[in-house]
């Protein structure tokens, strides 16, 4: 499957970020207010949610072992993510689609793109793993129990990026 992510600037609002998920159908879409790759150390200073591992680690329980074990062995998710906002689904055109936006509501160009392997889903929880030119890694999105969505990421280093690539 296919993910994109957009900035998108809006008259008077400024730029955020739009995380989309292709599902065949439509694009699920969250909305940050910081790149997605943000690093732990901006987002301290910044209104976010911490993780612990030990959360992080249920999170993945449904996951297959194979992912399992990769995931363990390169990736320990950082402490700290972002708030991310969960828009309406997108068209599927927005894959590819840059420039201005009807009815006054900014315009969006392409930040990265590329495929995207989904590892779990749930109403509360999505992770995927990302193979993109930028963002090469894991995404977690939780919904809270007052449904606000917390977005995290964790890069891939290098060795792992060559061993996924399959």
């Amino acid at each position: 499957m296919n993910f994109v992510v957009l900035t998108h600037e809006v008259p008077d609002k400024g730029i955020h970020f739009d995380f989309m998920l292709d599902n065949g159908s439509v694009l699920k879409t969250w909305s940050l207010s910081h790149s997605p790759d943000v690093n732990a150390a901006h987002l301290a200073n910044t209104d976010s949610v911490s993780l612990t591992h030990l959360e992080a680690t249920a999170l993945l329980i449904d996951v297959d072992f194979a992912t399992k074990q990769i995931i363990e062995k390169h990736c320990q998710l950082p402490p700290k993510g972002q708030k991310a906002c969960i828009l309406p689904d997108h068209r599927r055109i927005y894959l590819t689609f840059e420039g201005g936006i009807s009815n006054d509501r900014g315009w969006v160009q392409q930040w990265d793109k590329g495929d995207y392997i989904l590892l779990k889903h749930s109403a509360t929880e999505v992770v995927v793993q990302l193979k993109g030119h930028k963002l090469r890694g894991i995404v977690l999105l939780i919904s809270q129990n007052d449904g606000a969505w917390h977005f995290f990421y964790k890069s891939f280093g290098r060795e792992l990026s060559e061993e996924t690539r399959s």
